[in-house]
């Protein structure tokens, strides 16, 4: 009677978990939109499409995508490693404590020997799914342009010419095209020469001609600052801001200085003065929430001496999902050739004519306070449920009975994993170090033909590749000690 009560709360839990989705996405729906930048409120021609794909693997993947879009995902993910570590270390405490083998000092070792011996496997899988993340093609929604004379741009991207860029140019072109950009600017830091050769490159009709590719740079001044419209080359190091300003307005560009919130290299007023022609007031790389008195004071001060204001999302080549786009009024654009196109959203940037500029943002989640970041497993997991739409949920529910069916059937795989279960998690360890080596190894391959260029690759290459290889090693062997165990 006993074991029978006992297997029963193990299986309470689900209807619960079933419940709690239910209620949450029912009871305190928050509807995903796009919205304006400037007033959060819904723009009503601009939709977001939600692909079968994540609908029908929602469980598995949907909840990543969530986290590709938070506030500040790396952080964020980072603390629920550590939420999910603390929990394991509690679970196996209270295992060998409720066993009542031995004193309580000796079972205390005992759950923290194995707390120890775990923790290797579950860095492996957290930095195996941020890999997952960064570099899968997964189905994230998508931005639906309903208008009928509008374009959407964004301003500000790197291809892996850049320092800190980790994508080609040509896989730059498909994510802008998927994430429904007409145009965008090709802004490597601190050099536009190759940009330039990519859009003649583009004009001969080596890349696709839709997105069209404009030339820009991002120069490291003061603050970073986006030259966009150039040309031809020149130099910007060593450069003030006023004079990388100058020379691109020489050029007939424009100066649009880049996330001044997060940087603030100098006051609002030092690049009035030296001759910006605008702001940024959201930028992807740097996280959804702008502090409300930086964002104000951005503003203000466009709206007093007439400069632009943008968004962008500063695009590096890290996950699949874009939450910013600037929709330029624009009839006509499709019966236009690529000069037209490109003279025509330079004008209006020239112009400064923010009436045809509308800012767009991707909006799924109540935004909290960034110095709540430690409970961020709580508001974003929450979140995420409270985003999600019938079918959605439906499919949480479909997965959860099927899987739960599964471990009750005898002598299934999900069955004998569950009963031994170390072997599973030695498994898991082996596939995500695989998965890291792998990554370190194709990062390696890249940097030698980008040297000069790129950074990141040689960084990042040495630490996937050498710590994948020390994770694969620990869980060969921690699946071989799972496995003689069994026996």
């Amino acid at each position: 009677m006993a074991e029978k009560t006992k297997s029963g709360s193990k299986y309470i839990f689900l209807p619960v978990f079933i419940l709690f989705i239910i209620i949450l996405s029912s009871g305190f729906h928050y509807p995903v939109h796009i919205a304006d930048a400037l007033t959060s409120a819904p723009v009503q021609d601009f939709t977001v499409h939600i692909s079968p794909w994540r609908v029908v693997f929602e469980p598995f993947i949907g909840w990543m995508l969530f986290y590709i879009r938070a506030d500040l995902p790396v952080v964020e993910f980072l603390v629920l490693l550590v939420w999910v570590m603390i929990v394991l270390l509690k679970l196996f405490l209270w295992k060998y404590i409720r066993n009542k083998n031995g004193t309580l000092l000796s079972a205390i070792g005992k759950g923290l020997k194995s707390w120890l011996a775990a923790l290797p496997l579950l860095l492996t899988l957290f930095i195996s799914l941020m890999i997952i993340f960064i570099f899968a093609p997964l189905p994230s929604n998508t931005i639906v342009n309903k208008s009928n004379d509008s374009i959407l741009v964004n301003i500000h991207s790197h291809s892996y010419y850049s320092h800190d860029g980790i994508i080609s140019p040509e896989r730059l072109i498909k994510w802008h095209r998927r994430n429904g950009y007409e145009a965008f600017f090709l802004t490597e830091h601190n050099h536009h020469r190759k940009t330039l050769e990519i859009v003649r490159a583009q004009q001969s009709g080596e890349f696709p001609s839709t997105p069209l590719i404009l030339p820009g740079q991002e120069m490291s001044g003061t603050n970073h600052i986006l030259l966009l419209g150039l040309n031809r080359d020149f130099r910007t190091k060593d450069m003030s801001d006023a004079e990388a300003i100058d020379s691109t307005h020489a050029q007939n560009g424009i100066a649009v200085v880049a996330h001044w919130f997060a940087d603030k290299g100098r006051p609002l007023q030092h690049y009035i003065d030296s001759g910006a022609d605008g702001f940024e007031i959201a930028n992807q790389a740097e996280g959804i929430q702008v502090e409300k008195k930086d964002l104000n004071d951005i503003v203000t001060n466009c709206l007093k001496n007439e400069l632009l204001m943008l968004v962008s999302c500063d695009y590096h080549g890290y996950g699949s999902a874009a939450f910013a786009w600037s929709a330029f009024y624009m009839p006509g654009w499709h019966d236009m050739n690529s000069s037209q196109k490109t003279e025509t959203i330079l004008n209006i940037l020239r112009q400064k004519d923010q009436s045809k500029i509308r800012l767009l943002l991707y909006r799924d989640r109540h935004i909290y306070p960034r110095n709540l970041v430690l409970l961020s497993p709580v508001y974003t997991l929450t979140g995420y449920f409270r985003s999600l739409n019938p079918p959605q949920v439906i499919s949480w529910i479909a997965w959860i009975i099927l899987i739960w069916a599964f471990t009750k059937i005898p002598r299934s795989a999900l069955s004998r994993v569950l009963q031994n279960p170390a072997s599973f998690w030695g498994i898991v360890g082996i596939l995500g170090a695989c998965l890291i080596v792998l990554t370190g190894i194709l990062f390696l391959v890249n940097a030698a033909p980008l040297a000069g260029y790129n950074k990141i690759f040689k960084e990042y290459g040495d630490y996937f590749f050498w710590s994948g290889f020390v994770f694969l090693v620990y869980s060969l062997l921690f699946t071989r000690h799972a496995f003689l165990n069994k026996k």
